[in-house]
């Protein structure tokens, strides 16, 4: 039987493929995955949106991505408030209390509850998000001062509830305010994670007081507190209205980690994230001495054109003022206006003028004295953060797979957390095209430089091509430029199956294993047989002379990718600065191609008998990973075989997931486990397990589904996984 092309076959299993995806390709961009590596002080371009729907579709996919990165995924059990309300000052117009209550057991949030003192029935509420002012809540100078804000907007009518920023005012003496660490960020807990919870506590408490107007809930953030401000906005639809000051800017991201958890700005920025309150009223307040000096030429215009897609363009304002990082008075004015036309409907927002007022001492505002010892129920730092684990691992283990109910929920938990820890879904056919080998053939490993490709050719023309013949063709993800080689054999019926190998030798392992693997699958059913280089491996070989790989770069765990702050764009990757808030880990990478591949094989997936996955060394676990990005709907339609290489990992170890299983988030989703027992739904080998390795969990899991687990100690090699892969008997619920 001839040899069929990639490009024909998939034109059978995936319809059409976009126009030009048969042309030759242009070079790579010239620059590898691990250079010029976005980082917070990166320049980055305003995105446009041609509809509404394209819009929504991009919003969705943002607030899960917000909402993983932030730790909120699963949602942490809200638990009781308690709330404490002390040391009541009459002002006249306005009274002041000191309040305290617990986001999360242990954890005290303080503050301060200004409150109107005569309202007629119902008033609007304001929480109130200082930044990284050196006093925080209690910041009063002609620069930024919250006290004044607050002040005045209880004169006007409004409930507002200041609470200090983690580790800033009485917070400190509980908790720092930077608590990251390589540990906490697989667990999905960091700095950012607890500003944001905090904040959606802050709102239950304001929303339990009975003179509260519970439609009329509005935020104002200053600096750091805009930013934390505006993603809480995004997640929570019961704040009305928010106001951001000196918050959002394309070229500085944010400095500190609490505005930078892992995964939060991959193939997105501040811009994009800001946009998705609309078409809530949103105010955007920047300076001219500031990050945010080009607002209104460059970030402003993005946002608007958002709101202008919703018919909302209204409801969206910037206010542009002279000078440096400021909450001054011009900044509080504009603030005003807006919350005025917004909270209160009036029409065009009168200008509210600020008025005189008692200038509080701190021991007056502050819930607890400097040195005295905290309440009982307040929990050290080490403690707080042990239980929030120990909470994440009882939420998993609530999830048990011993009924098709409870494991449904486990795949969804998983399967929906996982797409945001890789920061890609299973891409759409028309979002990929497949492209033909160019007339000079290279060898390529991800992205190629133009020195790379130079020597590569150079190569060609000194020692030629590998004895062997190879059909080339690369599968290009059309949102965020990326490359991938495969190497395809025989396609002879497009109603067939599909097997994918990840092995570390990249495709050279097809010469060694084509023929075997082609006469073994065929006893089944002719195959289509895809030899796939992911990111992180891969060899430039050179007949009859030992093979070096092409990556001479050594790229990071998570442990290393936390020792960037004061790193410099262009560096090796992880020693930019927030990598992991800005860049996939290499388990990501590698995932990430497996997953947009199988974006393009599984295109028809209805017209496919079987899908068979192999992976072997580092790739297992990628592999893993990628079949768990496959919907239930495929899975339930077309039979998915799994055989992956565990590489005697313990599963239960923080310290495997800071190695080589290097994923911010993916204890909190439930690891290696969780994802084995999503491959369950089909037949699945695991194999060089190790000792914990939790055997029984997965068997369960098997048996909810209905399907065939093996798992061994020992490692198997490509001739083992295929004459088992040809013996399966698996029936597709169609």
């Amino acid at each position: 039987m001839q040899r069929s092309s990639l490009a024909i076959c998939l034109l059978l299993l995936a319809g059409a493929i976009p126009a030009g995806a048969t042309d030759h390709p242009e070079l790579p961009p010239a620059k590898l995955r691990w250079q010029d590596l976005p980082e917070t002080t990166t320049p980055f371009q305003p995105a446009s949106f041609a509809t509404l729907t394209d819009w929504e579709t991009r919003r969705a996919w943002l607030k899960g991505q917000i909402q993983f990165a932030a730790g909120l995924w699963p949602e942490p059990v809200r638990t009781p408030l308690r709330p404490e309300e002390s040391d009541l000052l009459d002002r006249g117009t306005y009274t002041i209390s000191k309040v305290c209550f617990e986001s999360v057991p242990g954890l005290l949030v303080t503050g301060n509850l200004y409150r109107p003192k005569k309202v007629p029935g119902k008033t609007p509420a304001v929480l109130m998000l200082h930044g990284h002012w050196p006093r925080g809540r209690l910041q009063h100078d002609d620069t930024c001062s919250i006290a004044a804000a607050c002040v005045t907007l209880a004169r006007l009518g409004t409930v507002v509830l200041v609470c200090d920023m983690v580790g800033f005012g009485d917070s400190r003496q509980q908790i720092e305010h930077v608590i990251d660490t390589p540990q906490l960020a697989l667990w999905g807990i960091s700095s950012m994670g607890l500003e944001i919870w905090n904040g959606i506590r802050g709102l239950d408490l304001l929303q339990s007081l009975p003179e509260v107007d519970r439609q009329r809930l509005g935020i104002v953030g200053i600096e750091a507190g805009g930013m934390h401000g505006l993603l809480l906005t995004a997640l929570d639809d019961r704040v009305k209205a928010v106001a951001a000051v000196c918050a959002v800017s394309a070229n500085m991201q944010g400095g500190c980690p609490c505005e930078n958890a892992p995964g939060l700005r991959i193939d997105t920025n501040n811009m994009e994230l800001a946009a998705c309150v609309a078409p809530r009223p949103a105010l955007f307040v920047s300076a001219s001495e500031d990050h945010t000096r080009n607002t209104p030429t460059v970030e402003f215009p993005m946002i608007h054109s958002i709101y202008e897609l919703y018919g909302q363009a209204k409801d969206v304002r910037n206010v542009h003022i002279e000078g440096p990082t400021n909450f001054n008075q011009a900044s509080r004015a504009a603030v005003y206006q807006f919350l005025a036309q917004h909270l209160f409907g009036k029409p065009g927002g009168p200008v509210v003028t600020e008025s005189p007022f008692t200038v509080e001492a701190d021991e007056d505002l502050l819930c607890f004295r400097e040195g005295d010892n905290l309440p009982a129920r307040a929990h050290s730092a080490a403690q707080l953060l042990n239980e929030m684990i120990t909470a994440a691992q009882a939420k998993l283990d609530s999830m048990s797979p011993t009924n098709p109910r409870d494991l449904g929920l486990l795949s969804w938990h998983f399967q929906a957390g996982l797409m945001h820890a890789i920061s890609s879904e299973l891409p759409r056919c028309e979002q990929v095209q497949v492209i033909p080998k160019t007339d000079k053939p290279f060898f390529m490993n991800g992205w190629l430089s133009e020195q790379a490709l130079r020597a590569n050719q150079e190569f060609v023309e000194k020692a030629g091509f590998p004895p062997y013949p190879v059909e080339r063709y690369y599968v290009r993800n059309q949102r965020v430029v990326r490359t991938f080689q495969l190497d395809t054999r025989l396609c002879p019926r497009p109603r067939g199956g599909i097997t994918i190998f990840a092995h570390p030798e990249g495709v050279a392992i097809a010469e060694q294993m084509e023929a075997f693997v082609l006469a073994a699958m065929s006893k089944q059913k002719p195959d289509t047989v895809v030899f796939v280089e992911p990111f992180g491996v891969g060899e430039l070989r050179l007949p009859g002379q030992p093979t070096r790989p092409i990556d001479s770069t050594d790229s990071p765990t998570i442990a290393q990718a936390f020792e960037q702050a004061t790193a410099f764009v262009g560096k090796a990757r992880g020693t930019t600065a927030y990598f992991t808030t800005f860049n996939r880990t290499d388990l990501a990478e590698a995932t990430y191609d497996l997953a947009t591949i199988l974006g393009v094989l599984l295109a028809d997936y209805e017209k496919l008998e079987r899908v068979n996955l192999v992976g072997f060394g580092v790739l297992g676990p990628a592999m893993l990973m990628a079949r768990a990005v496959i919907p239930d709907w495929i899975t339930e339609t077309v039979p998915v075989v799994t055989v992956v290489d565990l590489q005697r990992l313990d599963v239960a170890s923080d310290e495997v997931y800071l190695g080589s299983v290097n994923l911010p988030g993916i204890r909190r989703l439930g690891g290696l486990q969780c994802a084995a027992g999503v491959a369950t739904a089909g037949p699945a080998w695991f194999h060089n397990v190790g000792p914990a390795f939790p055997s029984q969990w997965v068997q369960s899991a098997a048996q909810t589904h209905g399907a065939r687990v093996r798992i061994t100690e020992q490692p198997a090699d490509i001739e083992n996984a295929v004459h088992w892969i040809a013996a399966q008997k698996w029936t597709p619920r169609r």
